[in-house]
């Protein structure tokens, strides 16, 4: 019984130690400001490098009362996918659900945004300052607003996001926060657009390939 009960004690020690180092990270370096300047801020998409110096070019900040300077680097940041929320920045607001599945159409709707006019009926106009700002008071309210982000977020207020038809935006959604140690960073999100699976880009080219031979029959 005393083995049993060092062995439990053990691994209850291995969890409890290995707990946080459980979390997935990723080290950031900034190197590119959002191209988009409405409004007298940044709005967008930032860019850089991760870990074995990989590019990106589609990290935006959800997180208005925090600074991260350009250049700057490197960074650790804890990555985390929809639904693991509790490494987020934002992990205490009310309906934490709600609200970064609405971020989530967003932030795609930078790149697509369809799946945001699709919703909004008059479909609003909007430029990547609105969704900024529209993002921006999601989780930080009344740092100011433009006419259509305050459309986004009263059309959210009222409908909610979808809970049909866009599980892959959600599902899609990555948090990058930052460890302790860079706390006065700011935290981004990331939701890129999938690419075509490999077998529906085969069929695309076989499809191709044929039109190709008809053409040249004729």
């Amino acid at each position: 019984m005393k083995g049993v009960r060092r062995l439990h004690l053990l691994a209850f020690a291995w969890i409890f130690a290995a707990g946080p180092a459980c979390a997935n990270t990723i080290i950031l370096n900034f190197t590119g400001l959002p191209q988009n300047t409405e409004n007298g801020t940044y709005n967008g998409f930032a860019t850089g490098t991760s870990n074995s110096n990989q590019p990106f070019f589609d990290l935006i900040c959800d997180d208005y009362y925090h600074t991260t300077y350009v250049p700057s680097g490197p960074l650790t940041y804890t990555v985390s996918n929809f639904g693991d929320f509790v490494n987020a920045r934002f992990y205490a607001i009310d309906n934490l659900i709600e609200k970064y599945r609405e971020a989530a159409i967003i932030v795609r709707a930078i790149q697509t945004p369809t799946v945001l006019t699709d919703l909004m009926h008059p479909a609003y106009p909007f430029t990547t300052g609105d969704l900024q700002y529209a993002l921006w008071n999601l989780f930080s309210p009344g740092i100011g607003e433009t006419a259509q982000s305050a459309a986004i977020l009263n059309y959210f207020a009222h409908n909610g996001a979808p809970t049909s038809g866009y599980q892959d935006i959600y599902s899609s959604l990555v948090i990058y926060t930052p460890m302790p140690q860079y706390n006065s960073n700011q935290e981004f999100l990331s939701n890129p657009v999938p690419e075509p699976p490999p077998l529906a880009m085969f069929c695309i080219g076989f499809i191709f390939l044929g039109v190709g031979y008809k053409l040249r029959r004729r």
